[in-house]
């Protein structure tokens, strides 16, 4: 039901993040976990660095099934819109194209 990433060292897009957020999941993870995805805490994923706070958003997650919906909800559109693999391919072609016009 939460997807569970409690990084506290590393560099790039973590991909782990973003496939399940498409899936429409509920992540939990470290600020560094999240960093470079451009996700909301307490809106599409939640963000705790704290041992403490990241087991009490575990847990609210698990227990609080409308909290852990609107955040699965959330992360569903915010992957979609950012992340689909068809807008992507669709930008970079709008750009090739304005390239050959140029």
């Amino acid at each position: 039901s939460v997807v569970i990433v409690p990084l506290l060292s590393g560099s790039g897009i973590r991909v782990k993040i973003i496939e399940n957020m498409a899936l429409g999941k509920c992540v939990v993870s470290t600020a560094v976990g999240a960093e470079g995805i451009g996700a909301t805490n307490e809106k599409n994923i939640l963000i705790a660095d704290e041992p403490k706070l990241f087991s009490e958003k575990v847990v609210e997650a698990l227990t609080n099934k409308s909290f852990r919906h609107s955040i699965e909800t959330n992360a569903f559109s915010f992957a979609s819109a950012n992340f689909d693999n068809n807008k992507l391919a669709e930008t970079l072609n709008d750009f090739y194209k304005k390239l050959i016009a140029e």
